[in-house]
């Protein structure tokens, strides 16, 4: 499958992941844990103003067994990596992930990733409800400024990936 799909956000990324019924799938291959294999993410490229800050949720459900925390695992925001989350995750369970940070201009290229790069295998990923959100932090309550979706919604268990929306501007 090519990178852009167009069930897919224009400004996301699918890179190492594919897409099925129940929205995003990353299946590792045999490698050992920690061990670095570029390229195995998916995201967005996209700068924000200091003045907002970005947080990144989604579901996840290990298949199996949920990986240890290791160098290029987790959650990207322009280079910062976010990873403590593993530890609240079980395997074969459905996990919550929300993970916040403050924007840092041209780091990383500007990516906001979910990335497995470091991830032993074999081992199968699914994720879905991935989003981007950035807020005003200039005001209070901070005020949501725009949402990037991976996907606009989860797609129904059986049921067809819907169409994306690029970007949501709000207020």
């Amino acid at each position: 499958m090519p990178d852009y799909d167009s069930r897919l956000d224009m400004n996301f990324k699918l890179g190492a992941l594919t897409l099925d019924d129940d929205g995003l799938v990353y299946q590792s291959g045999s490698k050992e844990e920690g061990k670095q294999q570029d390229g195995q993410w998916c995201g967005w490229r996209r700068a924000f103003p200091k003045t907002e800050m970005l947080r990144v949720s989604f579901q996840v459900l290990f298949v199996g067994s949920v990986p240890p925390p290791s160098a290029n695992l987790g959650v990207k925001l322009h280079g910062q990596l976010h990873n403590g989350w593993l530890a609240d995750c079980r395997p074969d369970e459905w996990c919550d992930v929300s993970v916040e940070g403050p924007p840092q201009l041209d780091k990383d290229g500007n990516l906001i990733l979910l990335i497995f790069d470091t991830m032993g295998g074999p081992r199968t990923v699914k994720v879905r409800e991935l989003k981007c959100e950035s807020f005003d932090l200039r005001e209070q309550p901070r005020a949501l400024v725009a949402t990037l979706h991976a996907l606009s919604v989860s797609p129904p268990r059986g049921g067809a990936v819907p169409a994306l929306l690029s970007l949501e501007s709000c207020g």
